[in-house]
């Protein structure tokens, strides 16, 4: 499926903002309000729901669905609530790993740069053997997460009959 939102941002202040994070569930609420305001504003991550006189559009509203519709799981008292006083999403990478630290993104970052093409060059044999990608090496670089709304369980498929996941160990 197509993603609901993207964004080209991992910045150190995000990257601070996060880091300070005492437990998952802070981490949970933190990187929730993070990403909503830094998704594009092309992005529909969002539950339309009544609000007023209108309909909010957010990632927010995707996240907390409100009392009638959020499951209480084990842990719904452990939850954090987000600075917009909702209910955080659940952060999960493909392969249903939960995003639990600052750490864990970090790495997921290191990795797919590891993993990303090396830019191509113009004129590989440059005078001074440099090769410049305009980019700043973010087009290559792409993590993908999954937000599951509070109160739900993250439930994957792989893109195809067979597909094989490569999971560290």
């Amino acid at each position: 499926p197509d993603p609901c939102g993207t964004t080209s941002v991992m910045t150190k202040e995000l990257i601070d903002t996060l880091s300070s994070a005492s437990d998952k569930y802070e981490m949970e609420a933190r990187l929730t309000g993070a990403i909503h305001d830094i998704l594009t504003s092309d992005s529909s991550c969002y539950y339309e729901e009544e609000v007023g006189d209108g309909k909010e559009k957010t990632l927010y509203s995707f996240c907390d669905r409100g009392p009638e519709k959020t499951p209480i799981l084990l842990d719904h008292k452990k939850l954090i609530r987000t600075t917009a006083n909702t209910l955080p999403c659940r952060w999960f990478t493909r392969e249903g790993l939960r995003i639990s630290t600052v750490e864990q993104l970090e790495a997921m970052v290191e990795k797919a740069k590891n993993n990303s093409t090396a830019p191509s060059c113009a004129n590989p044999q440059d005078a001074d053997g440099s090769c410049q990608d305009d980019t700043n090496g973010i087009a290559d670089t792409e993590i993908h997460l999954y937000a599951v709304p509070a109160g739900r369980v993250f439930l994957f498929a792989p893109a195809y009959v067979g597909e094989i996941f490569q999971l560290d160990h």
